[in-house]
């Protein structure tokens, strides 16, 4: 599922093996779109999950599995059983897509990136906020 979430991160329209054991090929592979990751990324206190459907609650599953890893990398980190330094190489494209929303990268776009700093800052994920402060990056929701 992290794999979902780094490649909705990179493209627009992704068809995303959300639920294999569906029998039809649409519902095995629902189109995501910007419009729909963004949606999915709305935190609680915008008042949507009541409306979220299971692909919306997959895309956020993907996230959550995504941020848990960044998390354990910040306490490894803080642990002194890794530098930062050692990971930027394995991590710089996604450090970058999202500690950089300024608006110049395409996909997903500032929309997208908007959502995931609520997300992120909404869940309580800060340990990864913390990651990304050590690279450089401030992802708390403008």
């Amino acid at each position: 599922m992290v794999g979902h979430a780094l490649a909705l991160l990179n493209w627009n329209g992704l068809l995303a093996k959300f639920h294999p054991a569906r029998a039809e090929h649409r519902e095995r592979f629902p189109n995501v779109t910007i419009a729909k990751l963004a949606r999915a990324l709305e935190s609680e206190d915008e008042n949507v999950m009541k409306d979220f459907d299971p692909v919306d609650q997959a895309i956020r599953d993907c996230f959550d599995g995504f941020l848990g890893h960044l998390e354990r990398f910040n306490r490894l980190i803080e642990t002194r059983r890794l530098r930062h330094e050692e990971i930027f190489h394995h991590l710089c494209e996604w450090i970058e897509l999202i500690g950089r929303n300024d608006g110049t990268h395409q996909p997903p776009g500032s929309q997208v990136i908007d959502k995931l700093w609520k997300y992120i800052d909404a869940k309580g994920y800060r340990h990864t906020q913390q990651l990304f402060e050590k690279f450089g990056y401030t992802i708390k929701p403008r």
